[in-house]
Order: structure tokens, then sequence, then C-alpha cells
């Protein structure tokens, strides 16, 4: 079965929303993007400054990974 088309910009969107439903607000500093990869796409996501905010990258990367096995990425991302 093929998966559902997002977007780069909406797959960032829903990771965050996600992310911000379970765990609260999204931490200022932090940035995030998803980016192509041969086999599908990937998140980078900027490194924590507190370790507050080292449970919340780790918990937005699970959310990611959750993610990627639900959607594909719709088309390549614009460099």
């Amino acid at each position: 079965m093929e998966k559902p088309l997002r977007t780069a910009n909406e797959l960032e969107d829903l990771i965050k929303q996600r992310t911000i439903h379970l765990f609260g607000p999204w931490p200022k500093a932090m940035t995030l993007f998803v980016f192509e990869e041969r086999m599908g796409w990937n998140v980078s996501i900027s490194s924590a400054d507190t370790d507050g905010n080292a449970f919340y990258r780790s918990q937005a990367l699970g959310t990611a990974l959750v993610l990627q096995d639900k959607f594909n990425l719709s088309q390549p991302v614009a460099s």
C-alpha cells in the first residue's frame, strides 16, 4: 500500500504539532527541517542547550520516526 504524500513543510508542521500536543511548547531556539534521502526522508533537529530541551528533542525525533512509517515526501526539498 502506498503511503500518503506530504511536502517537507507539511511534515515539519506535523512533527511540531504532535510534539507540542504531547510535550508542550516548542523551544524557541530549536530548529527542525525535513530533507530527502535516497530511501525516503529524514529530519534534523538542532542540538539541545538544556536537559529539558534534550528530552524534548529526543521526543520530537521519536515523533518523526513514527511519521516516517506513515508518509512519503511528495517532492524533493528545494535547495
